[in-house]
């Protein structure tokens, strides 16, 4: 695909931005509001869902958007446990460091150890990939900023009257 992904028409009705003439007579239209919670989620999850969808403007989020919406629940639980971690534990872990014996044919032991490094932690990996799969979801669930500089809600603040636009018309 070639270009800008299409705005949905619900953004677009949500923006003003809505041109008849480029409409989708054919497009979906879901039905019902995402707002409980799934049961089998964690705590912290249920946390994280509840402060989105109250956070989220109204009637974005539908029931069609479950499995994404689940996604970026997961993703940023994921997220913040990783964050959690590595608050703990820190960034970087030592690898290697053992001692190995080893017995020679004539029945000498012989002793090798191997030098410590360190390494990033496998929780930088977990965030690293979480937080790209929690932005592919915010795009398309409206949560990013610019997603939500197209979205202007139904009543919302009013356009703000350019003062110098009528100078020409009093000047005359």
């Amino acid at each position: 695909m070639r270009g800008r992904k299409p705005l949905p028409t619900h953004l677009k009705l949500l923006s003003q931005s809505h041109n008849v003439r480029k409409d989708r007579a054919d497009e979906p239209q879901p039905v019902g509001d995402l707002l409980a919670p799934p049961p089998d989620l964690t705590a912290e999850e249920k946390e994280i869902w509840c402060y989105a969808i109250e956070h989220a403007p109204k009637g974005l989020l539908r029931l069609l958007d479950l499995k994404l919406f689940l996604g970026w629940v997961l993703a940023a639980a994921e997220v913040d446990m990783a964050e959690k971690m590595l608050r703990e534990h820190g960034r970087e872990v030592k690898k290697g460091g053992d001692q190995r014996i080893t017995i020679n044919p004539d029945g000498s032991q012989v002793k090798t150890v191997r030098s410590v490094t360190m390494v990033l932690s496998n929780w930088v990996k977990i965030r690293r990939e979480a937080f790209q799969r929690m932005m592919k979801a915010t795009s398309e669930l409206g949560f990013s900023p610019t997603s939500r500089s197209r979205i202007t809600l139904a009543g919302g603040g009013k356009k703000e009257t350019n003062r110098f636009a009528n100078n020409a018309a009093r000047r005359a």
